[in-house]
């Protein structure tokens, strides 16, 4: 299975790619091709806590099913000690926020 990103560099074509393979066969569909066109870093710190980036992909399912899909992936905050915003974000909790509300 692949690994669930700890940080933003784990978040690549390869791994998305390995992700929707995975997940398609446990639901039972014979994935032929899964073809990342794009994954683009939404610029970080605008509103964000979480790091979020958009990909477009392409898939053919079942030897003749095409699908496109434009995606949104989050991972949790990139936040080190040095970084200006991390008091705030430690003091408010707003990981934790963001966590109960996705959660929800």
């Amino acid at each position: 299975m692949a690994a669930v990103p700890q940080c933003k560099a784990d978040v690549t074509e390869k791994w998305l790619q390995e992700v929707l393979i995975q997940t398609l066969s446990h639901s039972g569909s014979k994935t032929v091709n899964v073809n990342v066109k794009s994954l683009n870093l939404i610029k970080e710190f605008i509103g964000f806590v979480a790091v979020n980036f958009t990909a477009k992909v392409s898939l053919i399912v079942d030897a003749n099913d095409s699908k496109d899909l434009d995606l949104f992936i989050k991972i949790g905050p990139e936040i080190d000690k040095s970084n200006p915003i991390h008091p705030f974000v430690k003091e408010f909790e707003l990981e934790a926020g963001e966590v109960r509300t996705y959660n929800e």
